[in-house]
């Protein structure tokens, strides 16, 4: 049972998802605090970019439950509070300009047909200045290098002033260089954001130092859950014995698609 502890941002209880026919996540149990940097960690196929997509409701659960900043996710309306980065650009997003991408990162704060206000432009330049992209505003994501792109995703992401960030695989496809000025910029931006961080990870590379905790995911099944962890390669080591919550099972099954604003290629990792 779910317990609305404010402190918890992510709660998952016995969560499983089914794609396919094929069992991708299998009872996974696990608590996300306020403020931790958590990696989630596994081989390609181990399930865990569909355990983030299940976090913010884009694949259906088999069983399960989810709770998101204390409120069951079926109920939960502030999807402001959540920035989400996927690895993948959505294609129809390739024509647009860097400053319109970002600008999309808006529409969860308006209704229905509202018009562009201040506050949105003044949120968006705010962003890409935090990114490092305002010189690049005007020009189409298309013509952007691949850590450009990734910046722009991330710009997208704080539009909002999210609490959370979740970010999917944000140092793959990028060469070292790439990925150390990511993890530069993440440590900027979780300090002067205070966020709470879930990001899909192969291994941790320059993101060691940022991470708190790594959940490990196998065959779909949480199989380590804590600090410490190393990987080398696919490799995994586990530095001392781990013990992991006791499954909760739920017969929950209803499923609403929930995070606004999101079109990417689904996978089934």
């Amino acid at each position: 049972m779910m317990t609305g502890d404010p402190t918890t941002i992510i709660g998952l209880r016995d969560v499983s998802v089914t794609l396919g026919g094929l069992p991708i996540v299998r009872g996974v149990t696990a608590d996300i605090g306020r403020g931790e940097f958590v990696a989630l960690l596994g081989a390609n196929g181990s399930g865990k970019t569909t355990l983030l997509r299940a976090v913010l409701g884009l694949v259906p659960r088999r069983r399960g439950s989810i709770e998101l900043f204390g409120e069951r996710q079926e109920s939960f309306r502030d999807w402001h509070r959540i920035g989400y980065v996927p690895q993948h650009v959505d294609p129809g997003l390739l024509s647009a300009t860097v400053r319109e991408v970002v600008a999309t990162g808006r529409l969860p704060l308006r209704r229905p047909f509202q018009l562009t206000r201040r506050r949105d432009r003044q949120a968006v330049e705010r962003a890409l200045a935090e990114v490092d992209l305002s010189a690049k505003a005007g020009s189409q994501l298309a013509h952007l290098s691949g850590g450009q792109r990734r910046r722009a995703l991330i710009a997208r992401a704080l539009a909002t002033d999210p609490d959370l960030l979740v970010m999917d695989e944000p140092l793959a496809g990028v060469d070292i260089a790439t990925q150390e000025s990511l993890a530069s910029l993440m440590r900027t931006l979780t300090a002067a954001h205070q966020l709470t961080v879930l990001v899909v990870l192969h291994e941790h590379g320059p993101f060691a130092d940022l991470v708190s905790r790594s959940l490990l995911l196998q065959d779909g099944r949480l199989v380590f859950d804590g600090a410490g962890f190393e990987s080398a390669g696919s490799t995994p080591r586990l530095p001392h014995e781990h013990h992991l919550p006791p499954e909760h099972v739920s017969s929950h099954n209803d499923w609403v698609p929930a995070y606004p604003s999101v079109a990417e290629p689904d996978q089934e990792d």
